[in-house]
Protein backbone atom coordinates (compact mmCIF):
# COMPACT_ATOMS: atom_id res chain seq x y z
CA UNK A 1 0.00 0.00 0.00
CA UNK A 2 2.85 2.02 0.53
CA UNK A 3 4.81 1.36 -2.68
CA UNK A 4 1.26 2.71 -4.71
CA UNK A 5 1.32 5.41 -2.78
CA UNK A 6 4.87 6.02 -2.97
CA UNK A 7 4.67 5.60 -6.91
CA UNK A 8 1.33 8.00 -7.14
CA UNK A 9 3.30 10.55 -5.57
CA UNK A 10 6.11 10.14 -8.23
CA UNK A 11 3.85 10.42 -11.22
CA UNK A 12 2.29 13.50 -9.98
CA UNK A 13 5.34 14.96 -9.27
CA UNK A 14 6.57 13.55 -12.95
CA UNK A 15 3.76 15.14 -14.25
CA UNK A 16 4.17 18.31 -12.37
CA UNK A 17 8.12 18.46 -13.54
CA UNK A 18 6.47 18.08 -17.22
CA UNK A 19 3.74 20.28 -17.20
CA UNK A 20 6.53 22.75 -15.46
CA UNK A 21 9.42 22.30 -19.00
CA UNK A 22 6.25 22.04 -20.88
CA UNK A 23 5.30 25.45 -19.49
CA UNK A 24 9.16 26.53 -19.43
CA UNK A 25 9.28 25.45 -23.53
CA UNK A 26 6.27 27.58 -24.75
CA UNK A 27 7.84 30.76 -23.07
CA UNK A 28 10.92 30.03 -24.95
CA UNK A 29 9.13 29.34 -28.33
CA UNK A 30 7.32 32.89 -27.42
CA UNK A 31 10.65 34.60 -26.94
CA UNK A 32 12.24 33.09 -29.92
CA UNK A 33 9.15 34.10 -32.13
CA UNK A 34 9.62 37.38 -30.49
CA UNK A 35 13.16 37.94 -31.45
CA UNK A 36 12.46 36.65 -34.79
CA UNK A 37 9.54 39.10 -35.25
CA UNK A 38 12.02 41.91 -33.57
CA UNK A 39 14.97 40.38 -35.85
CA UNK A 40 13.15 40.41 -38.98
CA UNK A 41 11.39 44.07 -38.41
CA UNK A 42 15.42 45.15 -37.56
CA UNK A 43 15.68 43.49 -41.43
CA UNK A 44 13.20 44.90 -42.84
CA UNK A 45 14.38 48.55 -41.40
CA UNK A 46 18.02 48.42 -42.41
CA UNK A 47 16.61 46.97 -45.74
CA UNK A 48 14.39 50.08 -45.64
CA UNK A 49 17.35 52.35 -44.96
CA UNK A 50 19.38 50.59 -47.21
CA UNK A 51 17.15 51.34 -50.01
CA UNK A 52 16.86 54.62 -49.14
CA UNK A 53 20.52 55.38 -48.69
CA UNK A 54 20.59 54.26 -52.70
CA UNK A 55 17.59 56.08 -53.66
CA UNK A 56 19.67 59.52 -52.13
CA UNK A 57 22.82 58.64 -53.74
CA UNK A 58 21.09 58.31 -56.90
CA UNK A 59 19.22 61.66 -56.58
CA UNK A 60 22.74 62.88 -54.69
CA UNK A 61 24.67 61.58 -58.76
CA UNK A 62 21.68 63.58 -60.61
CA UNK A 63 22.25 66.65 -58.47
CA UNK A 64 25.85 66.63 -58.74
CA UNK A 65 24.99 66.05 -62.54
CA UNK A 66 22.51 68.31 -62.96
CA UNK A 67 25.29 70.88 -61.05
CA UNK A 68 28.16 70.04 -63.33
CA UNK A 69 25.94 70.98 -66.40
CA UNK A 70 24.89 74.28 -64.48
CA UNK A 71 28.34 75.07 -64.14
CA UNK A 72 29.29 74.04 -67.95
CA UNK A 73 27.11 76.55 -69.75
CA UNK A 74 27.62 78.95 -67.18
CA UNK A 75 31.60 79.42 -67.13
CA UNK A 76 32.20 77.00 -69.44
CA UNK A 77 33.12 76.54 -73.32
CA UNK A 78 30.37 77.06 -75.35
CA UNK A 79 31.97 74.71 -78.37
CA UNK A 80 31.70 71.40 -78.68
CA UNK A 81 35.04 70.89 -79.88
CA UNK A 82 37.34 68.51 -77.93
CA UNK A 83 40.81 69.98 -77.89
CA UNK A 84 43.51 67.81 -76.45
CA UNK A 85 47.16 68.97 -77.95
CA UNK A 86 48.97 67.00 -75.76
CA UNK A 87 47.32 63.49 -76.57
CA UNK A 88 49.96 61.21 -76.83
CA UNK A 89 48.41 58.56 -80.28
CA UNK A 90 47.78 60.77 -83.51
CA UNK A 91 44.45 60.57 -85.03
CA UNK A 92 45.63 61.00 -88.45
CA UNK A 93 48.40 59.27 -89.53
CA UNK A 94 50.69 62.03 -91.04
CA UNK A 95 49.23 64.54 -88.81
CA UNK A 96 51.31 63.89 -85.64
CA UNK A 97 52.44 67.31 -83.57
CA UNK A 98 56.54 67.61 -83.72
CA UNK A 99 58.18 67.10 -80.82
CA UNK A 100 59.57 69.75 -80.60
CA UNK A 101 56.26 71.76 -81.00
CA UNK A 102 55.18 70.23 -77.72
CA UNK A 103 58.13 72.00 -75.63
CA UNK A 104 59.49 75.43 -75.41
CA UNK A 105 62.19 76.32 -77.56
CA UNK A 106 65.75 77.91 -77.29
CA UNK A 107 65.42 81.51 -77.71
CA UNK A 108 67.02 83.14 -80.37
CA UNK A 109 67.28 87.25 -81.50
CA UNK A 110 65.25 88.11 -84.28
CA UNK A 111 65.00 91.63 -85.82
CA UNK A 112 62.32 92.44 -88.00
CA UNK A 113 60.17 95.47 -89.13
CA UNK A 114 56.62 96.32 -87.95
CA UNK A 115 53.77 98.23 -89.22
CA UNK A 116 53.20 101.08 -87.16
CA UNK A 117 49.66 100.31 -84.73
CA UNK A 118 46.22 101.49 -85.73
CA UNK A 119 45.71 104.56 -83.65
CA UNK A 120 43.03 103.80 -80.50
CA UNK A 121 39.66 104.05 -81.73
CA UNK A 122 40.47 103.64 -85.40
CA UNK A 123 38.42 101.62 -88.10
CA UNK A 124 38.00 100.01 -91.30
CA UNK A 125 35.22 101.52 -93.41
CA UNK A 126 34.12 100.13 -96.97
CA UNK A 127 31.90 101.70 -99.03
CA UNK A 128 30.98 101.88 -103.04
CA UNK A 129 31.92 104.45 -105.18
CA UNK A 130 29.03 105.57 -106.27
CA UNK A 131 27.61 106.18 -103.00
CA UNK A 132 25.53 109.77 -102.46
CA UNK A 133 28.24 112.64 -101.63
CA UNK A 134 27.17 115.77 -100.12
CA UNK A 135 29.57 118.41 -99.64
CA UNK A 136 29.33 121.01 -96.89
CA UNK A 137 31.80 124.07 -97.30
CA UNK A 138 33.73 125.00 -93.75
CA UNK A 139 35.36 127.96 -94.69
CA UNK A 140 36.23 131.16 -93.12
CA UNK A 141 34.01 133.93 -93.74
CA UNK A 142 35.33 137.33 -95.60
CA UNK A 143 35.93 139.42 -92.73
CA UNK A 144 38.26 136.80 -91.14
CA UNK A 145 40.28 135.86 -93.62
CA UNK A 146 43.19 138.25 -92.29
CA UNK A 147 46.37 136.94 -89.54
CA UNK A 148 45.26 138.02 -86.38
CA UNK A 149 48.62 139.80 -85.04
CA UNK A 150 49.56 141.19 -88.39
CA UNK A 151 46.15 142.16 -90.48
CA UNK A 152 47.89 140.66 -93.37
CA UNK A 153 45.19 138.87 -95.93
CA UNK A 154 45.14 135.37 -95.86
CA UNK A 155 45.56 133.05 -99.30
CA UNK A 156 43.93 129.91 -99.59
CA UNK A 157 46.55 127.46 -99.85
CA UNK A 158 44.76 123.76 -99.64
CA UNK A 159 41.32 121.96 -98.62
CA UNK A 160 41.39 119.17 -96.09
CA UNK A 161 38.79 116.82 -97.04
CA UNK A 162 36.97 114.71 -94.18
CA UNK A 163 34.42 112.06 -94.88
CA UNK A 164 32.22 110.43 -92.70
CA UNK A 165 29.22 108.09 -92.99
CA UNK A 166 25.64 109.72 -92.81
CA UNK A 167 22.19 108.50 -92.91
CA UNK A 168 18.83 110.01 -93.85
CA UNK A 169 16.18 108.77 -91.53
CA UNK A 170 13.06 106.92 -92.88
CA UNK A 171 10.96 108.83 -94.81
CA UNK A 172 7.10 107.88 -95.17
CA UNK A 173 4.81 110.01 -97.37
CA UNK A 174 1.28 109.58 -99.00
CA UNK A 175 1.07 107.73 -102.67
CA UNK A 176 -1.60 109.93 -103.91
CA UNK A 177 -3.08 108.23 -106.95
CA UNK A 178 -5.76 110.61 -108.70
CA UNK A 179 -7.61 108.94 -111.63
CA UNK A 180 -9.19 111.07 -114.31
CA UNK A 181 -12.80 110.28 -115.66
CA UNK A 182 -14.22 110.54 -118.64
CA UNK A 183 -17.36 110.56 -120.27
CA UNK A 184 -19.66 111.30 -123.45
CA UNK A 185 -20.81 115.25 -123.23
CA UNK A 186 -24.40 114.76 -123.03
CA UNK A 187 -24.80 110.75 -123.10
CA UNK A 188 -25.64 109.73 -119.48
CA UNK A 189 -25.72 106.02 -120.54
CA UNK A 190 -22.55 105.66 -121.84
CA UNK A 191 -20.41 105.28 -118.72
CA UNK A 192 -17.51 106.94 -117.32
CA UNK A 193 -13.99 105.76 -118.72
CA UNK A 194 -11.18 105.40 -116.63
CA UNK A 195 -7.82 103.49 -116.38
CA UNK A 196 -8.04 100.37 -114.41
CA UNK A 197 -6.99 100.61 -110.46
CA UNK A 198 -3.63 98.86 -110.22
CA UNK A 199 -2.82 94.93 -109.22
CA UNK A 200 -2.81 95.01 -105.40
CA UNK A 201 -2.09 91.56 -102.99
CA UNK A 202 -4.57 93.47 -101.12
CA UNK A 203 -7.35 95.19 -102.48
CA UNK A 204 -8.54 97.91 -100.80
CA UNK A 205 -6.06 98.05 -98.48
CA UNK A 206 -4.72 101.53 -97.13
CA UNK A 207 -1.23 100.39 -97.25
CA UNK A 208 1.23 100.80 -100.12
CA UNK A 209 3.23 96.88 -100.83
CA UNK A 210 6.43 99.07 -100.07
CA UNK A 211 4.90 99.90 -96.59
CA UNK A 212 3.72 96.32 -96.47
CA UNK A 213 7.45 95.01 -97.20
CA UNK A 214 8.75 97.19 -94.85
CA UNK A 215 6.55 96.32 -91.80
CA UNK A 216 7.85 92.19 -93.04
CA UNK A 217 10.57 93.22 -92.51
CA UNK A 218 11.26 94.89 -89.63
CA UNK A 219 8.99 91.76 -87.66
CA UNK A 220 11.07 89.23 -89.41
CA UNK A 221 14.13 90.14 -90.56
CA UNK A 222 15.32 92.54 -87.92
CA UNK A 223 12.79 91.20 -85.17
CA UNK A 224 11.08 94.35 -84.22
CA UNK A 225 7.97 93.33 -82.36
CA UNK A 226 4.42 95.37 -83.33
CA UNK A 227 4.54 97.22 -80.30
CA UNK A 228 7.86 98.68 -81.09
CA UNK A 229 7.22 99.51 -84.89
CA UNK A 230 4.25 101.05 -83.92
CA UNK A 231 6.38 103.74 -81.24
CA UNK A 232 8.29 104.50 -84.48
CA UNK A 233 5.48 105.60 -86.07
CA UNK A 234 4.65 107.63 -83.29
CA UNK A 235 7.76 109.57 -83.95
CA UNK A 236 6.71 110.75 -87.21
CA UNK A 237 2.95 111.12 -86.03
CA UNK A 238 1.67 108.24 -87.67
CA UNK A 239 -1.12 106.40 -85.75
CA UNK A 240 -1.48 102.74 -86.80
CA UNK A 241 -2.66 100.00 -84.51
CA UNK A 242 -0.88 97.09 -83.26
CA UNK A 243 -3.38 95.19 -84.32
CA UNK A 244 -3.85 96.40 -87.82
CA UNK A 245 -0.16 95.53 -88.34
CA UNK A 246 -0.85 92.18 -87.38
CA UNK A 247 -3.48 91.64 -89.19
CA UNK A 248 -1.84 93.40 -91.96
CA UNK A 249 0.78 90.66 -92.30
CA UNK A 250 -1.45 87.80 -91.07
CA UNK A 251 -3.15 88.35 -94.30
CA UNK A 252 -0.48 89.11 -96.51
CA UNK A 253 1.23 86.01 -95.46
CA UNK A 254 -1.67 83.87 -96.72
CA UNK A 255 -1.55 85.65 -100.39
CA UNK A 256 1.36 84.27 -100.66
CA UNK A 257 0.64 80.45 -100.53
CA UNK A 258 1.00 79.97 -104.21
CA UNK A 259 4.79 80.96 -104.21
CA UNK A 260 5.27 79.01 -101.20
CA UNK A 261 3.92 75.93 -102.74
CA UNK A 262 6.07 76.51 -105.28
CA UNK A 263 9.11 77.16 -103.19
CA UNK A 264 8.42 73.72 -101.57
CA UNK A 265 8.68 71.82 -105.53
CA UNK A 266 11.61 73.49 -105.77
CA UNK A 267 13.30 71.93 -102.46
CA UNK A 268 11.81 68.86 -103.43
CA UNK A 269 13.56 68.76 -106.49
CA UNK A 270 16.93 68.91 -105.07
CA UNK A 271 16.52 65.27 -103.24
CA UNK A 272 18.77 66.32 -100.17
CA UNK A 273 17.39 68.39 -97.03
CA UNK A 274 17.83 69.78 -93.84
CA UNK A 275 15.46 69.52 -91.03
CA UNK A 276 14.76 70.32 -87.42
CA UNK A 277 11.80 72.18 -85.34
CA UNK A 278 11.99 74.38 -82.38
CA UNK A 279 9.14 75.90 -79.79
CA UNK A 280 7.10 79.18 -80.07
CA UNK A 281 4.48 80.13 -77.97
CA UNK A 282 0.78 81.16 -79.24
CA UNK A 283 -1.60 82.70 -77.41
CA UNK A 284 -4.71 80.64 -76.01
CA UNK A 285 -8.03 82.96 -76.72
CA UNK A 286 -9.96 83.77 -73.94
CA UNK A 287 -8.07 83.56 -70.60
CA UNK A 288 -4.71 85.31 -71.81
CA UNK A 289 -2.51 82.22 -71.30
CA UNK A 290 0.12 80.53 -74.37
CA UNK A 291 0.44 77.12 -75.04
CA UNK A 292 3.49 75.29 -76.91
CA UNK A 293 3.29 75.05 -80.40
CA UNK A 294 6.12 74.49 -83.22
CA UNK A 295 7.49 75.48 -86.57
CA UNK A 296 9.43 73.20 -88.28
CA UNK A 297 12.35 74.55 -91.19
CA UNK A 298 12.80 72.27 -94.49
CA UNK A 299 16.26 73.48 -96.22
CA UNK A 300 17.65 72.54 -99.35
CA UNK A 301 20.98 70.68 -98.52
CA UNK A 302 21.75 70.40 -102.51
CA UNK A 303 25.20 71.77 -102.88
CA UNK A 304 24.69 72.69 -106.40
CA UNK A 305 20.96 74.38 -105.70
CA UNK A 306 19.88 77.42 -104.00
CA UNK A 307 19.42 77.60 -100.43
CA UNK A 308 15.63 77.37 -99.78
CA UNK A 309 14.46 77.63 -96.49
CA UNK A 310 10.38 76.63 -95.94
CA UNK A 311 9.73 77.39 -91.95
CA UNK A 312 6.09 75.48 -91.30
CA UNK A 313 4.27 75.96 -88.49
CA UNK A 314 1.73 73.45 -86.52
CA UNK A 315 0.12 73.50 -83.27
CA UNK A 316 1.66 70.16 -82.00
CA UNK A 317 5.06 68.23 -82.50
CA UNK A 318 2.96 65.26 -83.48
CA UNK A 319 4.60 62.80 -86.25
CA UNK A 320 1.87 63.44 -88.34
CA UNK A 321 3.63 67.09 -89.33
CA UNK A 322 6.82 66.07 -90.64
CA UNK A 323 4.73 63.14 -92.39
CA UNK A 324 2.71 64.97 -94.10
CA UNK A 325 4.82 67.67 -95.17
CA UNK A 326 7.36 65.06 -96.41
CA UNK A 327 4.81 63.38 -98.60
CA UNK A 328 5.56 62.75 -102.00
CA UNK A 329 9.75 63.68 -101.26
CA UNK A 330 12.41 61.53 -102.88
CA UNK A 331 15.66 61.62 -101.40
CA UNK A 332 17.66 62.09 -98.40
CA UNK A 333 17.02 64.19 -95.26
CA UNK A 334 19.28 65.06 -92.89
CA UNK A 335 17.79 65.08 -89.15
CA UNK A 336 18.09 64.14 -85.62
CA UNK A 337 16.56 60.85 -84.14
CA UNK A 338 13.10 62.25 -83.99
CA UNK A 339 11.22 59.29 -84.02
CA UNK A 340 9.28 60.39 -86.81
CA UNK A 341 12.02 60.75 -89.30
CA UNK A 342 13.19 57.13 -88.09
CA UNK A 343 9.69 55.91 -88.54
CA UNK A 344 9.90 57.16 -92.01
CA UNK A 345 13.48 55.26 -92.52
CA UNK A 346 12.31 51.99 -91.86
CA UNK A 347 9.26 52.64 -94.28
CA UNK A 348 10.36 50.27 -97.14
CA UNK A 349 7.38 52.22 -98.93
CA UNK A 350 8.69 55.57 -98.44
CA UNK A 351 11.33 56.23 -101.04
CA UNK A 352 12.82 58.65 -97.95
CA UNK A 353 16.56 57.97 -96.28
CA UNK A 354 17.35 59.21 -92.99
CA UNK A 355 21.06 60.48 -92.76
CA UNK A 356 22.00 60.86 -88.96
CA UNK A 357 23.74 63.82 -87.70
CA UNK A 358 27.22 63.61 -86.26
CA UNK A 359 27.09 66.90 -84.48
CA UNK A 360 24.06 65.17 -82.47
CA UNK A 361 26.42 62.33 -81.49
CA UNK A 362 28.54 64.53 -80.77
CA UNK A 363 26.65 66.74 -78.43
CA UNK A 364 25.66 63.41 -76.25
CA UNK A 365 29.24 62.91 -75.66
CA UNK A 366 30.12 65.70 -74.93
CA UNK A 367 27.71 66.25 -72.45
CA UNK A 368 27.97 63.49 -70.27
CA UNK A 369 29.75 64.35 -67.31
CA UNK A 370 30.52 60.61 -65.43
CA UNK A 371 31.18 57.53 -66.66
CA UNK A 372 34.76 56.15 -68.80
CA UNK A 373 36.15 59.55 -69.54
CA UNK A 374 38.77 58.07 -70.95
CA UNK A 375 36.21 56.61 -73.63
CA UNK A 376 34.68 59.97 -74.15
CA UNK A 377 37.86 61.88 -74.76
CA UNK A 378 38.88 59.14 -77.28
CA UNK A 379 35.32 59.24 -79.20
CA UNK A 380 35.99 63.47 -79.11
CA UNK A 381 38.75 63.23 -80.24
CA UNK A 382 37.84 60.74 -83.29
CA UNK A 383 34.93 62.88 -83.86
CA UNK A 384 37.34 65.62 -84.15
CA UNK A 385 39.45 64.38 -87.11
CA UNK A 386 35.86 63.70 -88.73
CA UNK A 387 34.98 66.78 -89.05
CA UNK A 388 38.71 68.39 -89.80
CA UNK A 389 38.38 66.29 -92.69
CA UNK A 390 34.87 66.58 -93.84
CA UNK A 391 36.00 70.32 -93.72
CA UNK A 392 38.84 69.66 -96.60
CA UNK A 393 36.25 67.33 -98.36
CA UNK A 394 33.87 69.99 -98.72
CA UNK A 395 36.88 72.38 -100.72
CA UNK A 396 36.62 70.22 -103.67
CA UNK A 397 34.13 68.65 -106.26
CA UNK A 398 32.07 65.45 -105.61
CA UNK A 399 34.76 62.73 -107.03
CA UNK A 400 37.69 63.92 -104.48
CA UNK A 401 35.40 64.92 -101.55
CA UNK A 402 34.13 60.65 -102.23
CA UNK A 403 37.81 60.06 -101.70
CA UNK A 404 39.25 61.68 -98.73
CA UNK A 405 35.72 60.21 -97.12
CA UNK A 406 37.03 56.83 -98.15
CA UNK A 407 40.41 56.99 -97.44
CA UNK A 408 40.29 58.85 -94.37
CA UNK A 409 37.08 59.19 -92.63
CA UNK A 410 35.65 55.35 -92.91
CA UNK A 411 38.51 54.36 -91.10
CA UNK A 412 38.09 56.45 -88.20
CA UNK A 413 34.14 55.71 -88.26
CA UNK A 414 35.37 52.36 -88.25
CA UNK A 415 37.42 52.62 -85.43
CA UNK A 416 34.76 54.69 -83.56
CA UNK A 417 32.02 51.70 -83.83
CA UNK A 418 34.73 49.09 -83.22
CA UNK A 419 35.75 50.87 -79.82
CA UNK A 420 32.33 51.56 -78.92
CA UNK A 421 31.15 47.77 -79.42
CA UNK A 422 34.46 46.23 -77.42
CA UNK A 423 33.61 48.32 -74.83
CA UNK A 424 29.99 47.26 -74.50
CA UNK A 425 31.02 43.76 -74.99
CA UNK A 426 34.18 43.51 -72.20
CA UNK A 427 32.94 45.62 -69.80
CA UNK A 428 29.90 46.86 -67.72
CA UNK A 429 28.79 50.47 -68.43
CA UNK A 430 25.58 51.87 -66.44
CA UNK A 431 22.62 51.99 -67.74
CA UNK A 432 21.37 55.39 -66.02
CA UNK A 433 24.52 56.90 -67.36
CA UNK A 434 24.63 59.58 -69.54
CA UNK A 435 27.85 58.36 -71.65
CA UNK A 436 25.96 54.68 -72.19
CA UNK A 437 23.13 56.38 -73.72
CA UNK A 438 25.19 58.26 -76.01
CA UNK A 439 27.20 55.46 -77.33
CA UNK A 440 24.17 53.25 -77.68
CA UNK A 441 22.67 56.28 -79.53
CA UNK A 442 25.49 56.24 -82.14
CA UNK A 443 25.45 51.87 -82.14
CA UNK A 444 21.74 52.16 -82.77
CA UNK A 445 21.62 54.19 -85.39
CA UNK A 446 24.96 52.81 -87.08
CA UNK A 447 23.89 52.66 -91.05
CA UNK A 448 22.25 56.46 -90.78
CA UNK A 449 25.47 57.30 -89.46
CA UNK A 450 27.94 55.52 -91.93
CA UNK A 451 25.25 56.99 -94.74
CA UNK A 452 26.98 60.67 -95.47
CA UNK A 453 29.96 57.99 -96.67
CA UNK A 454 27.65 56.86 -99.53
CA UNK A 455 26.94 60.00 -101.04
CA UNK A 456 28.86 63.15 -101.67
CA UNK A 457 26.13 65.49 -101.18
CA UNK A 458 25.30 64.27 -98.17
CA UNK A 459 26.60 66.35 -95.35
CA UNK A 460 27.56 64.98 -91.74
CA UNK A 461 25.36 67.26 -89.54
CA UNK A 462 22.62 68.70 -89.10
CA UNK A 463 23.84 72.44 -88.66
CA UNK A 464 22.20 73.93 -91.43
CA UNK A 465 19.10 73.27 -89.94
CA UNK A 466 19.52 74.57 -86.62
CA UNK A 467 21.29 77.45 -88.07
CA UNK A 468 17.98 78.03 -89.62
CA UNK A 469 16.02 78.03 -86.47
CA UNK A 470 18.43 80.72 -84.76
CA UNK A 471 16.59 82.93 -86.74
CA UNK A 472 13.40 81.96 -84.98
CA UNK A 473 15.32 81.48 -81.87
CA UNK A 474 16.20 85.50 -81.69
CA UNK A 475 12.69 86.62 -83.13
CA UNK A 476 10.35 84.71 -80.48
CA UNK A 477 12.43 86.64 -77.46
CA UNK A 478 11.77 89.81 -79.25
CA UNK A 479 7.74 89.54 -80.29
CA UNK A 480 7.69 86.88 -77.61
CA UNK A 481 4.43 84.78 -78.99
CA UNK A 482 1.98 85.07 -81.70
CA UNK A 483 -1.69 85.71 -81.94
CA UNK A 484 -3.14 82.60 -83.45
CA UNK A 485 -3.09 79.54 -85.71
CA UNK A 486 -3.12 81.61 -88.71
CA UNK A 487 -0.70 84.39 -87.94
CA UNK A 488 1.48 81.13 -86.97
CA UNK A 489 0.87 79.77 -90.79
CA UNK A 490 1.82 83.45 -92.03
CA UNK A 491 4.80 84.08 -90.29
CA UNK A 492 5.71 80.73 -91.28
CA UNK A 493 5.08 81.80 -95.07
CA UNK A 494 7.02 85.23 -94.90
CA UNK A 495 9.39 83.61 -93.16
CA UNK A 496 10.54 81.40 -95.86
CA UNK A 497 11.20 84.12 -97.93
CA UNK A 498 13.02 86.50 -95.71
CA UNK A 499 15.49 83.88 -94.37
CA UNK A 500 15.88 82.67 -98.20
CA UNK A 501 16.48 86.31 -99.63
CA UNK A 502 19.60 86.80 -96.22
CA UNK A 503 20.76 83.76 -97.43
CA UNK A 504 21.20 84.86 -101.05
CA UNK A 505 22.50 88.29 -100.16
CA UNK A 506 18.99 89.90 -101.42
CA UNK A 507 17.37 93.01 -99.84
CA UNK A 508 14.48 91.12 -98.68
CA UNK A 509 12.43 94.48 -98.59
CA UNK A 510 13.61 95.01 -101.87
CA UNK A 511 12.26 91.41 -103.06
CA UNK A 512 8.72 91.54 -100.86
CA UNK A 513 7.48 94.68 -102.54
CA UNK A 514 8.43 94.26 -105.82
CA UNK A 515 6.85 90.89 -105.35
CA UNK A 516 3.48 91.87 -103.76
CA UNK A 517 2.89 94.52 -106.81
CA UNK A 518 4.00 91.36 -109.36
CA UNK A 519 2.31 88.55 -107.60
CA UNK A 520 -1.31 89.35 -108.13
CA UNK A 521 -1.14 89.57 -112.16
CA UNK A 522 2.01 87.11 -112.43
CA UNK A 523 0.61 84.01 -114.43
CA UNK A 524 0.79 80.66 -112.46
CA UNK A 525 2.73 78.66 -114.87
CA UNK A 526 5.27 81.14 -114.43
CA UNK A 527 5.56 81.36 -110.70
CA UNK A 528 8.70 80.23 -110.34
CA UNK A 529 10.55 83.63 -111.69
CA UNK A 530 9.28 85.32 -108.88
CA UNK A 531 11.42 82.83 -106.57
CA UNK A 532 14.45 84.54 -105.07
CA UNK A 533 17.26 83.03 -106.89
CA UNK A 534 15.16 84.05 -110.29
CA UNK A 535 14.04 87.43 -109.23
CA UNK A 536 17.72 88.22 -107.95
CA UNK A 537 19.05 86.48 -111.78
CA UNK A 538 16.44 89.20 -113.59
CA UNK A 539 17.63 91.85 -111.43
CA UNK A 540 21.32 91.26 -112.34
CA UNK A 541 20.34 91.26 -115.98
CA UNK A 542 18.27 94.64 -115.56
Amino acid sequence: MNNSARKSEEYVMLLSAFNLLNQQNELRLEQVKALTESTNIHVAQAKTQNDTISNKNDIIKNLEKQNAWLKKQIFGQKSERYIDIASEEAVLPGLELQEESLHSKEKEHIEYDRNKKKNKGSCTLKIPDDIEVVEIMKDLPPDQRYHVKTGEKLIEIGREIVDKLAVYPGKFYIKRFIYVKYAVPGNSLAGITQLPAEDSILKGSKFDESFMAYVVSEKLCYHTPFYRQHEKLQFDNIEIDRRTLSNLVKNIGTKLDPLYAEMKKAIFSQEYIHTDDTTIKMLVPGNGKTKETRIWVYEGANPNAPPYKIYEFTETRQHKHPKKFLNGFKGVIHADAYRAYVDIDADKHTPIIWSACWAHGRRKIFESEAGDLELKKTLLRLIRALFRCERVAWKHNANIRMDIRQKCEAPIVDAIFEIIKEKLRTEIMLPKENLTNAVNYLLKYEPNFRLYLTDPNIKMDNNAAERALRKIVIGRKNWMFIGSATAGKSMGILYSFVQTCRALKVDPQKYLEDIFRRLPGHPHKNLNELLPDQWQKAQIKK
